[in-house]
């Protein structure tokens, strides 16, 4: 899932079965919660700030964190890229 900058953005997507992959734009500014509960997460952004990262959740924000971006994988692997 590739996304453009937008501060308008408010995704929350849960999939049953599957790897989610979510590419954002370097001038995205979101909050993010991403949750697996069986698979890994992986985040690659050059500046995250207020970042937790927990077993099975990570949460964090990229600039201002004007969108809001949720994702959930009950069975496979989220990843994040800017």
């Amino acid at each position: 899932l590739s996304l453009l900058p937008s501060a308008d953005l408010d995704l929350n997507n849960r999939v049953g079965d599957g790897d989610v992959v979510l590419d954002l734009d370097r001038d995205q500014s979101a909050e993010f919660e991403l949750e697996t509960q069986d698979g890994r997460i992986k985040v690659h952004a050059a500046e995250i700030s207020d970042f937790v990262q927990k077993r099975s959740r990570v949460t964090g924000r990229l600039g201002a964190g004007e969108a809001k971006i949720y994702v959930r994988s009950d069975d496979g692997s989220v990843t994040l890229r800017q």
